[in-house]
């Protein structure tokens, strides 16, 4: 009897070493209540998806509605359907090829093809924390014209694993902030998408007056004191010419056209010394203004004296 329960614990020891890490390999330090296991002792089944099946459509109806699922981003993978299941709802999927290492949460019954990676965990490991520790990792497939991700190679990945309860904390965490991530990302979208819109107000606003509506009232200024005008009666062109390798030549600042961007002015500059031909020498807050297709809008107030393209 004694020799029989012997050999049981030994069992249950020899299970224990395969299956968790040794501290030398943990990849960093976790909570006392947590280890780090392999991925194979924490899964049902890990395997890969097979062939296309015999019944397959790409729209789905009442009878043929169990999505295939291959490797692959766009719809999460679903490239049809078929009237048979081969994996349980509740389990991962990894991308084992075109782009590597993706991982989703299956809460549906589904159908794998081409070689898709398929993790069914355990009844003590919650499914979705393991999607999101997967999430963390940066997997890397092997080959050189079809780079792939296969499942001896993940069979051992080293995992963190902490208490059942404690998992799903992380995952109602996890979610909680992608959430209020997912929102942040929405307004700041309104923001950009409503940029031109408001920068065309604010502008309307300070050429009406109503910009400086209260500093004329302070002021004692009255808008009849605005003029209507044409720019020629405003600004004056610069004719000044800058020609390369004349013996006065000084070093300047290059603007081109290629150095202004819409909405952003000047983002970068040149040097007269790699100028070839005649240019236009402008001074500290001086206007450029790009003449050369002017739907593009390029332009800028000079905070420096510097040369420029004809085309400004």
């Amino acid at each position: 009897m004694a020799k029989g329960k012997k050999k049981e614990e030994l069992r249950i020891e020899e299970k224990l070493e395969q299956a968790l890490v040794p501290r030398e390999e943990w990849p960093y330090e976790v909570p006392e209540n947590w280890c780090w296991v392999r991925l194979q002792c924490l899964c049902d089944d890990l395997k890969a998806g097979g062939d296309k099946p015999v019944v397959f459509i790409e729209n789905v109806n009442d009878k043929i509605n169990v999505p295939v699922v291959a490797n692959g981003l766009i719809n999460d993978g679903i490239v049809g359907y078929t009237d048979e299941k081969k994996i349980s709802k509740g389990a991962i999927t990894i991308s084992g090829r075109g782009t590597i290492g993706k991982a989703f949460y299956r809460e549906y019954d589904f159908y794998p093809i081409v070689r898709l990676i398929v993790i069914i965990p355990k009844r003590d490991v919650n499914g979705k924390y393991l999607k999101y520790v997967f999430d963390s990792l940066e997997e890397k497939g092997t080959g050189t014209s079809i780079p792939q991700l296969t499942v001896p190679m993940i069979r051992d990945k080293a995992i963190p694993l902490p208490p059942l309860a404690e998992q799903q904390r992380i995952v109602d965490r996890i979610e909680s902030l992608f959430s209020k991530l997912d929102e942040a990302k929405e307004k700041a979208q309104e923001a950009l998408d409503s940029f031109e819109e408001r920068k065309v107000a604010i502008l309307h606003k300070a050429f009406s007056g109503e910009l400086t509506e209260k500093w004329r009232a302070e002021n004692g200024v009255s808008i009849d004191s605005w003029e209507v005008s044409e720019i020629g009666n405003a600004v004056k062109a610069v004719k000044d010419k800058y020609i390369p390798n004349a013996k006065e030549n000084i070093f300047y600042k290059y603007i081109g056209l290629e150095h202004i961007e819409k909405g952003k002015g000047i983002i970068s500059t040149g040097n007269s010394s790699d100028v070839k031909s005649t240019k236009t020498i402008f001074k500290k807050t001086d206007v450029l203004y790009g003449k050369l297709r002017p739907y593009l809008n390029k332009h800028d107030v000079a905070d420096f004296d510097g040369i420029c393209s004809t085309d400004i």
